[in-house]
């Protein structure tokens, strides 16, 4: 089921923004690693039954040492790119399980298919704050 209530079709693709993911702020503020898990994160939001959100069922996490194993990376990897992706307002999440920001926007050629001509999804709004030091790459 999607956020509606009506049941979401597999996915077989997902956007993926060109220009924004060469040159857009994910460049500067995550390594290539957490590049990877970004990409693969994306991956499994568009598989979920609920598109956007990566759970095992509705609210009910995936362990983060299953998702480790699954997506092929160490534990430590995993939580550096989940609490970045966090900061930066990418994801939220509610215990373990892992809402994608504005995914239905981005991805928004499914609904495009279903709704009239001229519509359009919205975007929500999201201020993305600067990393804090931390987490700067130093040149």
């Amino acid at each position: 089921m999607n956020r509606e209530g009506i049941p979401a079709k597999p996915r077989r693709w997902i956007k993926l923004w060109i220009a924004e993911s060469l040159r857009g702020s994910i460049r500067f503020e995550l390594t290539p690693a957490e590049r990877g898990v970004w990409y693969d994160l994306l991956a499994m939001a568009g598989e979920s039954r609920t598109p956007g959100i990566i759970q095992a069922t509705e609210g009910v996490a995936y362990p983060k040492p299953w998702l480790a194993q699954t997506l092929n990376i160490p534990l430590e990897l995993l939580d550096q790119a989940l609490e970045k992706l966090e900061v930066t307002k990418r994801i939220s999440m509610n215990g373990a399980c892992i809402s994608i920001t504005n995914f239905d926007y981005y991805q928004g050629y499914y609904q495009s298919q279903e709704k009239e001509e001229g519509e359009k999804p919205k975007r929500a709004k999201v201020e993305r704050p600067l990393l804090p030091k931390r987490y700067q790459k130093e040149d």
